[in-house]
């Protein structure tokens, strides 16, 4: 509650005294509108394509990066499981070949 109070009393001072409806009426704000031409609205819009391509294509290849270090991860472990297989095979050969050798 005293914060509410508080938060009145400093609204009220800065905003200051009430302004009365027909005095407010009275005071008209123009604005000035400013022209572009078509190509300066063109050439902002080919600006912040270009910023967003670029803040886009840094995102993409940063990803790419991640991505492609899972696939060598990935394919050094099939390698390795590769290798332990052909020297089973290998073994299993070898072992065959030396029992037809001894009969």
């Amino acid at each position: 509650m005293r914060c509410l109070s508080l938060s009145r009393r400093l609204l009220s001072a800065t905003t200051g005294p009430s302004v009365e409806p027909a005095a407010a009426s009275a005071q008209v704000v123009t604005k000035t509108v400013r022209k572009c031409s078509a190509f300066s609205r063109f050439k902002r819009f080919a600006a912040g394509a270009v910023f967003a391509s670029a803040v886009g294509m840094y995102v993409l290849s940063f990803q790419l990066q991640g991505l492609l270090d899972e696939v060598r991860a990935a394919v050094h472990d099939v390698a390795i499981r590769q290798q332990v297989l052909e020297s089973k095979v290998a073994n299993i050969s070898t072992e065959q070949n030396s029992q037809k050798s001894v009969e």
